[in-house]
Order: structure tokens, then C-alpha cells, then sequence
């Protein structure tokens, strides 16, 4: 008798023990960003999540979300289309926990488009001419310098290949537009077609006229050769400068291009501190640059009074992407969980929109007419590369 009386309290203990294990299946730590849109994607961590994509769901404010990967302690969730701001549940066999704070859902979405035909390219020169975008020379995802150049009809929603550039193949060459051409300046060049052998850094200037499929070099850039330079167009002058060069160089002046004449004339050098993968727009009359790998600031560059102003500081955590502008808005869209922010020269204010699906690095983009376009580029965290593409409507 005795036995069977210690027998029945070993089993209820144990059945209090289950009872009390279910009842915290699932703990909610981290969700991270604490605020995004519809379709962005988000990371949840906590514990008790499982491993059967069968017995979990989870809802932001009451919306049902769909899970990309599971584990037992982290979770990539999409976040809905529908959802609002309010807490984030989940549920794991038919127990919940909540998380302590609201997720905040923000506005904007994007609508995938057709992904880039091409072999996946990193840092490609863009520039947009005549409603058409132009993604340009680049580094293949082999390692190999190209000189393709690839054109992007957002009416037909497709990709049309155009002529090369008629020189060696490079990589994070700057483009910009001045009337109906394209620019491609500078770039880097590597002995044996990788990154083991010998960098170059170029200063040549092609200019591309879209209505002959054309290529035509120009004066070259006078400062020497670089890469991951700053380069856009104000009225019928272009702008480029800073960047980096060989052995190491980081440089910081700047300078002005007139195509009538082709040539190059030196202007006032910028001023703050310099960064990698910085973001450069223009907004009406004024160019606006800064921001980049981990780096917050932003300023302005005033071509009549040869000036560079201190902005407002992006609040969020850049890690490169691209920016453009759109109905008088800037908007810079960066890598990893790093968000999309939209900027207000009027107003010298920063404001979050919902992040490009699929976090990544090195994405490249531009805006034509009402709309931004943004991809390709590596997945984050996994570096593998991206050829999808996406549109965004503010």
C-alpha cells in the first residue's frame, strides 16, 4: 500500500511538472526591429518556439503572420498585410505568450517586379534616363569585373541587355544622368578578373546615349582614379568626388562637370567625415549625401553658394543601400535591419517606412516617376546573393 501511495505522488508531480512546462511553451525575448510594414521581415527570439512549423502560429495584433524559418529559439516572421500597431503573439500547441510591448506598423509597401536577368551583380553603376533605369558594369557573384549594362522599363515591368561598356570590366563605379545620357565614372578594375589581383582605380568617364545604345568616353576625371565615389546631377551640371583610391586613399574633394564643354572643374571639398556605401540624392536644386556603413550623418550641397550644410542624423542603424528621391522626399533604403527612412528637407526631419523584403547589403536602386525600385545585392545574414527586384510606393 505503501508503495502504490509514493507510486500516484511520483505521477502527479511529474503531471504538475508537464502542466507547468505547457503552460510557458513559448517566451517572447527580442523582436527585432520593434517597427516595420506589411511584408517586411522580422525576427523574433525568445524560447520554447519548437521545431514543427504545425504546432506555431503567430499573430501581429490578432493578423495571422507567415513564418519563413523556425526554431527553437528564433523565428522569421512576415509581417501581414492588414496588421496594426499592437502586440505580437505566439502560439505553440494551443499556448500563448504575448510580447510586453506594441510592435509599431509602419507605412509604405513594395510590390515585387521581375527580378534582374542577368548573372547577380554587386555594385553596379545606376543612373535613369528618359522613365528608363540603367544598372551598369558591376561584380559578378564569380568575382569577375563586367562591363554589361542592363536597361529597366517600369511600364513592361522587364529587362532589356544593352551594349557594353567598351573598356575593361569594373566595380563600384558612380552613375548619374545629365538630360537624356547616362554617366559611368571611375570604378575599380582588378587584375585576372578577382579580387586577389591588382586594383585598379579608374578615372575614366563614358557617357551612354540611350536612343543610339551608344557609348562615348569622355574627359577623364581629373582627381584621380576611385571608387565608391559620391556622384549625382543638379540642372545641367554633374557633381562627383570623395571615395577612395590606392594605396588606401580617402579622399574628400569634390567637383563639377559640364558636358557642353567636357570638362572638369574643382569646387569646394565636403567637409564631414567620410564613410563606406554612403547614400547621395538630389531634391530639387540640392544634393544630399552621407549616412553609410554605421555612420549617421547627412548634409546638403548648395551648387549656387559652392556649400556643404550639416543635416539632421538618420536615427537608424545604416549598413548601405540606395537612396532616391520622390515628390520632393528622400528616402534612403539600407541594409540589414537597418530600415527604410524617408527625409524631409523642409522640415530637416527623418521619418521610418517599411524596409525592403528581405533584409540584404549592397542593394542597389533609383526612383522613376512616383515610385522607388531597389534589390539584387546579398541576403542578410546569409551573404547569399539576390537578383530579386521590388518597387516601393510611399
Amino acid at each position: 500500500m505503501r508503495r502504490l501511495s509514493c507510486l500516484v505522488v511520483v505521477l502527479l508531480f511529474f503531471a504538475a511538472a508537464c502542466r507547468k512546462s505547457n503552460t510557458n511553451t513559448a517566451d517572447i525575448a527580442q523582436i527585432l526591429p520593434a517597427s516595420d510594414g506589411p511584408g517586411a521581415t522580422v525576427q523574433i527570439t525568445g524560447r520554447g518556439f519548437g521545431y514543427s512549423l504545425g504546432q506555431i502560429t503567430v499573430y501581429f495584433n490578432g493578423v495571422k503572420a507567415e513564418i519563413i524559418s523556425l526554431s527553437d529559439t528564433v523565428l522569421l516572421v512576415i509581417v501581414p498585410v492588414g496588421a496594426t500597431t499592437g502586440p505580437v503573439t505566439v502560439s505553440v500547441n494551443g499556448h500563448s505568450s504575448q510580447s510586453t510591448s506594441e510592435f509599431v506598423v509602419l507605412t509604405g509597401g513594395w510590390t515585387k517586379k521581375a527580378a534582374f536577368p542577368g548573372t547577380p551583380v554587386f555594385y553596379p553603376a545606376t543612373f535613369v534616363v528618359n522613365g528608363k533605369g540603367y544598372l551598369v558594369t558591376g561584380l559578378s557573384v564569380l568575382w569577375v569585373d563586367l562591363t554589361s549594362a542592363y536597361e529597366y522599363d517600369p511600364v513592361a515591368d522587364n529587362w532589356t541587355q544593352k551594349a557594353s561598356l567598351p573598356a575593361q570590366g569594373r566595380w563600384s563605379a558612380t552613375g548619374f544622368a545629365i538630360g537624356n545620357k547616362g554617366y559611368v565614372i571611375g570604378g575599380i578594375a582588378n587584375a585576372g578578373g578577382n579580387t586577389s589581383g591588382a586594383a585598379t582605380y579608374l578615372q575614366e568617364v563614358w557617357e551612354y546615349d540611350p536612343s543610339m545604345d551608344q557609348w562615348t568616353r569622355k574627359a577623364d576625371f581629373p582627381g584621380g582614379g576611385r571608387s565608391g565615389a559620391v556622384g549625382f546631377s543638379l540642372g545641367n551640371k554633374g557633381y562627383f568626388g570623395v571615395g577612395y583610391g590606392a594605396p588606401g586613399t580617402v579622399y574628400s574633394d569634390w567637383w563639377e562637370y559640364d558636358p557642353s564643354l567636357d570638362q572638369w572643374t574643382r569646387k569646394n571639398d565636403y567637409g564631414f567625415q567620410l564613410t563606406g556605401d554612403p547614400g547621395y540624392l538630389t531634391i530639387g536644386n540640392t544634393g544630399y549625401m552621407g549616412l553609410g556603413s554605421l555612420y549617421y550623418h547627412w548634409s546638403s550641397y548648395d551648387p549656387v553658394a559652392d556649400k556643404w550644410s550639416d543635416r539632421q542624423n538618420c536615427p537608424g542603424t545604416l549598413l548601405g543601400g540606395p537612396a532616391f528621391s520622390i515628390n520632393g522626399l528622400g528616402y534612403v533604403v539600407s541594409g540589414g535591419y537597418g530600415g527604410n527612412w524617408q527625409y524631409d528637407p523642409v522640415a530637416d526631419q527623418w521619418t521610418q517606412k517599411t524596409s525592403i523584403p528581405d533584409p540584404r547589403l549592397s542593394a542597389v536602386g533609383f526612383a522613376i516617376g512616383s515610385k522607388g525600385y531597389a534589390g539584387l545585392g546579398t541576403y542578410y545574414p546569409t551573404n547569399a546573393p539576390a537578383s530579386d527586384w521590388w518597387e516601393f510606393d510611399p
